[in-house]
């Protein structure tokens, strides 16, 4: 598999200035003070374009053809959360997911649908593409308790019973989870509906996941053997 190229981002200063500027519907503006300590904490690609989501709400949408960028702030999102992996592309769509229920989805970063927030979902911690429909963890509004959702277009979600781990990452087809402690390393094969737990003798915290050459190009080419066909 090769590699993606990264491209060079606008400096985050400008975009920043930019969303501190803006007013959202709701009438609630990010504040300087929040613009300055952004962080986009997850990116997801798709339809050409590159979509990040960051602290206190605001996503990016980064167009590397044309280097336009597009920052809209998220209902609901006041605080600067570093946990939650908030943003995952499938199907031809992106999906960010935030606390208080925040379940909103674009195709090209411009247009959303669901950009509010839900009493009846509760504080959303991931969302990430199995393949085939998004998976969602939450914190349920009324018991506080972990609860998973799925959904294909991310409209309609149905609540599942899998025990699918509060963060997970799609690698390569399969679907990896680190959970408390952040030692404990699991996988899934078919989607999320079951986990093996992987051995990790040396105590490894693991924060991110990969696949592919460690930097850029592609695999280096096997050894020649030196006989000629």
């Amino acid at each position: 598999m090769g590699t993606v190229a990264t491209p060079k981002m606008p400096p985050p200063t400008e975009a920043m200035r930019k969303l501190a500027q803006e007013r959202v519907k709701d009438g609630k503006p990010v504040s300087d003070a929040q613009a300055q300590g952004h962080w986009i904490r997850g990116t997801a690609q798709g339809n050409g374009l590159i979509v990040g989501s960051g602290d206190y709400g605001p996503v990016v949408a980064f167009n590397p053809d044309t280097n336009e960028t597009i920052v809209t702030k998220m209902a609901g999102q006041d605080t600067k959360n570093p946990g939650p992996r908030r943003v995952a592309f499938g199907n031809g769509v992106f999906v960010v997911v935030g606390e208080k229920g925040l379940t909103a989805r674009t195709r090209d970063g411009k247009t959303w649908e669901n950009n509010r927030t839900r009493d009846d979902i509760g504080d959303v911690q991931c969302v990430e593409f199995n393949g085939k429909e998004f998976l969602l963890t939450h914190v349920d509004a009324t018991t506080k308790t972990a609860r998973v959702m799925k959904s294909a277009d991310a409209l309609t979600w149905a609540k599942i019973d899998w025990p699918v781990p509060r963060q997970v990452r799609l690698v390569h087809g399969v679907l990896f989870s680190s959970s408390y402690p952040p030692t404990k390393l699991a996988r899934s094969q078919d989607g999320g509906k079951t986990w093996e737990p992987l051995a990790n003798e040396g105590g490894w915290h693991f924060k991110a996941y990969a696949y592919g050459p460690v930097a850029g190009g592609p695999p280096p080419r096997p050894a020649s053997s030196g006989k000629k066909n």
